[in-house]
């Protein structure tokens, strides 16, 4: 594309893009090694085996972003999820070097994604997540090559509610999922398009549709149902009385059908919280501690100011959602939570309706399934993406 063109051609950075300098580095460098002296953090689990938890990252400056990671660290994270810009995602091809920009994600660049490797413990878990855009294979490849332990794919969100075309990601999301493989990197298949509308059933049948093709290519995939309150639970009542019962019944149902690991994200209490801080710290926690009832095995929680706001993200809002993890873990120990009988009979909703999403899909094809509206329609708040429309050749149609 234009801008990336351009930066390889005459050196010119896009908008609002700079090189990070050496000085910058060298203070970074000093502030990671006074915080690995300090030694090794309190268990978040407080003797529970899981889940781990993971934290997203992406405040659009390496720096601050390395700062933060160190800080999510000593307050006992396990591991840190990359997120690149919005633009990133609709941009053709990727740049190069240390870089920095003012908006939220953070630029995927080897440079980037090696720094922040470089600086992690040898016991965070890091993920880069590869799941949507005109760049997803690509950014499996520098994640494998920077030594990452997971990336994120998911072909159906990317394309209905990632802004990517269908025939497009399709293309590229199996060579991701074959590239993960190759590399050893689990991934997670994501189901964000519940934010845009889409029903559970709908969503979940995209995520084991991808999920089963990476099976078939030999990767490991873990499948990441959001514990939300999203527009299908507002509109059908579904979360009026308790946030337990739906969110228990999507792990329910899950477990059924596939045995693969279960990771709620991304990060979870999706429209359950307000800019209140205390508010957003209280409702991740109580759906962290629902997660760790539940026995999955990793969830993925958000700081108090980017779960809602969007807003500028700070160190200490990272800590805020941290905390109060820990100690709702420590409140509930090995007591559960018991959600009530209605927690079954939503699983076995979803189990017939996602099975009949499947049948539909079989009958049409994949693709076209994203392009019909069966994995998601207009009606649903899902659109097929339109970045990357008409790049699809077959081979025949290209010359030698």
């Amino acid at each position: 594309d234009g801008a990336v063109a351009a930066f390889y051609g005459t050196g010119v950075l896009p908008e609002a893009v700079r090189q990070i300098g050496c000085q910058e580095f060298q203070r970074l460098e000093e502030y990671c090694r006074r915080s690995d002296a300090q030694g090794p953090p309190d268990e978040i689990r407080r003797g529970r085996t899981r889940p781990l938890v993971f934290t997203q990252y992406g405040t659009g400056c390496l720096v601050t972003d390395i700062a933060h990671v160190k800080v999510l660290e000593a307050w006992s994270a396990d591991g840190v999820v990359h997120f690149d810009p919005s633009w990133g995602a609709r941009t053709e091809g990727l740049l190069e070097g240390a870089l920095s920009h003012r908006g939220d994600g953070t630029i995927i660049t080897a440079e980037n994604l090696g720094r922040v490797k470089q600086a992690l413990a040898s016991h965070t878990l890091f993920q880069v997540r590869a799941h949507r855009g005109l760049n997803t294979p690509e950014t499996v490849l520098l994640a494998g090559e920077v030594g990452a332990d997971l990336t994120k794919i998911n072909i159906a969100y990317g394309a209905m509610a990632g802004g990517t075309d269908p025939e497009r990601l399709a293309v590229d999301g199996l060579e991701a999922l074959r590239l993960a493989a190759h590399y050893g990197l689990a991934y997670d298949v994501v189901t964000n398009e519940e934010l845009a509308g889409v029903p559970a059933h709908k969503a979940f049948a995209g995520m084991l549709i991808t999920a089963h093709i990476g099976r078939r290519l030999g990767g490991t995939p873990i499948l990441q149902p959001l514990f939300c309150n999203g527009p299908e639970s507002l509109i059908r009542g579904l979360m009026d009385d308790n946030y337990v019962d739906f969110n228990s019944a999507k792990v329910m149902a899950l477990r059924q059908i596939m045995d693969a690991p279960i990771w709620p994200g991304a990060p979870v209490g999706f429209m359950t919280h307000t800019e209140d801080r205390v508010q957003s710290a209280m409702t991740t926690a109580l759906h962290a501690v629902l997660a760790a009832v539940l026995e999955v095995e990793a969830v993925t929680i958000a700081s108090t100011d980017e779960a809602y706001s969007g807003g500028p993200i700070v160190s200490a809002s990272r800590v805020d959602s941290l905390r109060a993890v820990r100690e709702t873990f420590r409140f509930f120990g090995g007591a559960g939570i018991t959600p009530t009988p209605r927690a079954a009979a939503l699983a076995d909703e979803l189990l017939t309706a996602i099975a009949g999403v499947l049948v539909q899909v079989a009958e049409v094809g994949f693709v076209p399934a994203m392009y019909q509206g069966l994995l998601g329609s207009p009606a649903d708040g899902a659109h097929p993406g339109r970045a990357g429309r008409g790049t699809v050749r077959r081979k025949a149609e290209c010359t030698p």
